[in-house]
């Protein structure tokens, strides 16, 4: 499914530039694109929208509070994608243990930055909170309660159920310098 990937188009998100990281320490386990043998080998809900296997209405641009369904499932909701830049966002989606995460150690809600202008091997996707100790990223899944600061975006669960996730997204606008 790796290889299928990048003749799909997807950038590979393994890479330990700089040479200090561990190669894993972008998206951890997440998706095939960064560990093809990890316990969570499905693609990232980015990519899936990028491929369009994700259709816009499943898509929420913007901030606010939202139900999200989990990524392994039909329907719903899938992502909250907010703009921080030209290339640049926030994104948030609900993941499960089942499916083709099946061995995932356990479900929530993940938050990962988008940099469209890294390419292979730079972390143009990068899972929050950023944690070279957990090369995994399993302590980045987040359960109902728990907040995620990710640059001006802050992302906290609400509530945690079988059928999914309520989030609410609220982006700081940056402080205006004097010049």
């Amino acid at each position: 499914m790796h290889e299928i990937g990048h003749a799909l188009s997807l950038v590979d998100l393994a890479g330990p530039l700089p040479s200090n990281r561990l190669w894993h320490t972008y998206v951890g386990q997440f998706s095939v694109m960064g560990e093809p043998e990890g316990l969570a080998p499905g693609y990232l809900g980015w990519e899936r929208w990028q491929l369009g296997w994700l259709d816009d209405q499943q898509v929420a641009c913007g901030t606010g509070t939202l139900q999200l369904t989990p990524i392994e499932r039909a329907g719903g909701i899938k992502l909250a994608v907010t703009p921080t830049g030209p290339h640049t966002a926030v994104v948030v989606e609900s993941r499960r243990a089942e499916a083709e995460d099946r061995a995932m150690p356990r479900s929530g809600v993940l938050v990962y930055s988008i940099d469209t202008a890294r390419t292979s091997h730079e972390g143009p996707i990068r899972v929050q909170p950023v944690d070279d100790k957990d090369e995994r990223h399993w302590q980045s899944l987040l359960s109902a309660g728990q907040t995620v600061r990710a640059g001006e975006v802050m992302v906290t669960v609400k509530t945690s159920d079988a059928q999914g996730d309520v989030v609410e997204v609220v982006r700081r606008q940056p402080a205006h310098t004097a010049q």
